[in-house]
């Protein structure tokens, strides 16, 4: 286990087919975690807002542009 990734450390794994990254942010939401998920991973700005949002409905959403890709939650 690593914890002193930089975000280029971070985007490098996205580039290969396959292999798992996982990736722990701890602590308080900040600015940092929503750059990163939205510029780095590219993620959709909705789903950053409901992840980093600690009291929301759980939902499923239904985007398009996500169908290749798997994500578990826990």
């Amino acid at each position: 286990m690593r914890t002193d990734l930089t975000t280029a450390d971070l985007a490098a794994p996205l580039k290969e087919p396959v292999g798992l990254l996982w990736v722990d942010l701890g602590g308080d939401p900040s600015d940092e975690f929503r750059s990163l998920l939205l510029d780095t991973f590219g993620f959709h700005p909705l789903a950053v807002d409901d992840a980093l949002d600690e009291t929301h409905v759980p939902k499923l959403d239904d985007w398009v542009e996500y169908s290749n890709s798997r994500f578990d939650l826990f």
